[in-house]
């Protein structure tokens, strides 16, 4: 299964950004299904990706159009996990 993940922080998002520009991206790209959420990039209290995440299983493909719809600061987090291992 193809999960595409589509955020925006407000309704009126910029070009590139807008709910309706990532979701025919995501569909574009073979997604099955698409969760959609508004919510700001400074939290991580994101329940609707959250839900996602935990129905993801083995073989299962996890889609955004930007990984800055994903988390917050991209560089930072992955900086932050590796410095982790």
């Amino acid at each position: 299964m193809n999960y595409g993940y589509a955020r925006v922080s407000t309704t009126k998002q910029g070009y590139g950004n807008s709910l309706e520009e990532q979701l025919s991206e995501l569909f574009s790209s073979g997604c099955d299904e698409v969760i959609e959420e508004k919510f700001s990039g400074k939290t991580n209290d994101r329940p609707q990706l959250k839900l996602l995440l935990e129905k993801l299983k083995e073989g299962d493909t996890f889609t955004v159009t930007k990984l800055d719809r994903f988390m917050p600061n991209p560089s930072r987090q992955i900086t932050d996990t590796t410095s982790q291992s």
